[in-house]
């Protein structure tokens, strides 16, 4: 068998190792997304790291939905808590799809009419998918310092959001509802996310980081925007 050039890259490889590539060598990733495709793994761990983070958030958020709910009968309170619970469990299995599935076609459109020849939508989805690690990471951190805590001492969504002094939403800790979740929003793990999407964005279409960048972080401010238009 031939043996590879000196400081030639090695074949691209997939499986579990393309997202923990991601962290660690983000060009070698882009190379192997290039190649291969690949999400599922990506997806997998997305899924484990979202339930994980439910898990550490539940009685923090429960006990704030109690708090919501404070007329209403106990019965009726722990069917509320209940529904939200299981509709966030449902938002980690499918919101992957969703949230980056749309991100995948910011991406594909952007590149309509670019002088190289775009890459096919399925290489922009595993882009994403790959790339969501560090802000699914950054979910577990937050959840964890909510955990940390004792759950009656968390009355609004507010309270959880700030609860690790990790986002934006730390230099505004009485701000308005709104305003607080758009800062919380942004915090390191979740401007790693869009960084690497940026930069993986220039690499698979081989155009100037600096626009790419500035794409990426265009659609964090959209995502910024609804989340806190929802909260």
């Amino acid at each position: 068998m031939e043996e590879p050039a000196p400081g030639a890259a090695p074949p691209p490889s997939g499986g579990l190792r393309l997202p923990f590539d991601v962290l660690v060598a983000p060009q070698r990733a882009f190379a192997t997304i290039a190649a291969t495709r690949q999400w599922a793994p990506a997806y997998c761990v997305l899924v484990v790291l979202g339930l994980l983070e439910l898990w550490l958030l539940a009685p923090g958020l429960a006990h704030v939905l109690a708090v919501q709910t404070h007329g209403g009968a106990p019965a009726e309170t722990a069917g509320v808590v209940r529904s939200d619970l299981l509709q966030e469990g449902a938002m980690r299995l499918l919101g992957p799809f969703a949230a980056w599935g749309f991100v995948a076609v910011l991406l594909a459109v952007a590149t309509i009419g670019s002088r190289n020849p775009p890459p096919p939508f399925a290489t922009f989805f595993s882009l994403c998918m790959n790339c969501a690690i560090p802000a699914a990471i950054g979910g577990v951190v937050s959840a964890a310092a909510i955990r940390l805590h004792d759950p009656a001492s968390f009355r609004t969504v507010n309270d959880l959001l700030l609860a690790a002094p990790i986002s934006l939403g730390s230099l505004r800790p009485g701000g308005q509802p709104r305003e607080v979740a758009f800062l919380a929003y942004w915090d390191v793990f979740t401007l790693w996310t869009y960084a690497l999407i940026g930069f993986g964005y220039a690499a698979l279409a081989k155009i100037s980081p600096a626009p790419a960048l500035l794409l990426a972080l265009t659609i964090g401010l959209s995502f910024a925007l609804m989340f806190a238009v929802a909260s």
